[in-house]
């Protein structure tokens, strides 16, 4: 399966450009498999409240990626996932 990946700087106005229901996750992380930010992308009307959440854990302004759903996003990290575990 090909990957779609977008990636880009986390700006209020790219989150809001997003499609709902794509996969958000930050390049930023808290431990080599988990990041700092993963979630769906809200409807329109959960959108702010989702921006309050990115800000608070600090990954705004930071790049990120976008994928089109959480399994796209864990088929394309099972490589680095391998790599971790044998190290």
């Amino acid at each position: 399966m090909e990957t779609t990946a977008i990636s880009a700087p986390l700006t209020k106005q790219f989150l809001f450009s997003l499609p709902a229901g794509h996969y958000l996750v930050s390049n930023c992380q808290l431990t080599p498999i988990q990041p700092l930010y993963a979630e769906p992308v809200a409807s329109i009307r959960g959108r702010q409240a989702q921006w309050k959440a990115i800000v608070a854990v600090r990954a705004n302004g930071r790049r990120c990626h976008v994928y089109r759903s959480a399994e796209e996003f864990m088929a394309s990290n099972l490589g680095m996932l391998y790599k971790i575990a044998l190290n």
